[in-house]
């Protein structure tokens, strides 16, 4: 404070206009007569889904919720900042739940003018969801994995796997459950290691840290002979040609299914 500027925050429980009185260390009092009014204070009404884990997509519903403020600069879910703020209004909050310790503990809303708007024990973080195994953990395009884990989908409304990540890179998803995930790996990542992130239609986040290894991209080098017939005995040479595995199952020339001799 100076003595041309002092600023201060409201305190809790005044309703209707009022003066503001500024009183000074002095003794010396200021007054300006009926130029603050307080506003009905916001309120929120309900938090859908009220339990999740990271990445939970959250609906927050209520009134006055950003306080006179243009926009909400912050949110937290029983103790932890929201990972991220999709939308927000005075009547509507979209956001995304971060990693918590399970238990329960309030939604607290801040908004730019920097009213608190607070729902006691309206939140409650569950148990988060986990992968425990990766089968084969390494390949590359054309690679079959299931992923093995536990509430993959999320406590609360999940139906299925929407995203799957390896390595920064999309794969196909098969078929999923809360406990299973089965895709194909549907591009050739650079000869690397990179993340497994999987994420469910609830907004569920699962993430196993590198554990994913692109391999080198298989390539044909050579076909011996390059022309032939029924029976004809076949050889190709490359690198990678097995993509990670232990052998061939299958081989096509010109269309046509190849008796497999050795691989």
């Amino acid at each position: 404070a100076n003595n041309t500027v002092v600023v201060l925050a409201a305190g809790a429980g005044g309703s209707g206009a009022g003066d503001l009185v500024l009183t000074a260390d002095t003794g010396a009092i200021v007054r300006a007569a009926t130029v603050f009014t307080y506003a009905a204070p916001g309120a929120i009404s309900t938090v859908t889904p009220s339990i999740g884990q990271l990445g939970t997509n959250v609906v927050i519903e209520g009134s006055k919720m950003l306080g006179g403020g243009d926009k909400l600069v912050s949110a937290s879910l029983a103790g932890q900042a929201a990972l991220s703020i999709a939308s927000a209004t005075n009547v509507k909050i979209e956001l995304r739940a971060n990693a918590g310790t399970a238990g329960t503990g309030d939604v607290v809303l801040t908004s730019s003018s920097g009213s608190i708007v607070t729902k006691a024990n309206g939140w409650t973080y569950s148990t988060p969801s986990k992968i425990t195994s990766t089968t084969p953990d390494r390949g590359q395009i054309g690679t079959r994995i299931t992923i093995a884990g536990t509430n993959l989908l999320g406590q609360f409304n999940g139906t299925k796997i929407e995203k799957l990540v390896l390595a920064g890179e999309e794969a196909t998803i098969v078929s999923s459950s809360q406990t299973k995930i089965v895709a194909e790996v549907a591009r050739n990542g650079s000869l690397t290691v990179g993340d497994i992130e999987a994420t469910a239609d609830s907004g569920a986040l699962s993430i196993v840290t590198n554990g994913w290894t692109y391999l080198e991209e298989g390539t044909i080098a050579q076909v011996i002979p390059g022309v032939g017939q029924l029976n004809t005995k076949v050889t190709i040479k490359g690198t990678s040609l097995l993509g990670g595995g232990t052998g061939a199952v299958s081989v096509t020339l010109a269309g046509v299914a190849a008796a497999i001799v050795s691989s």
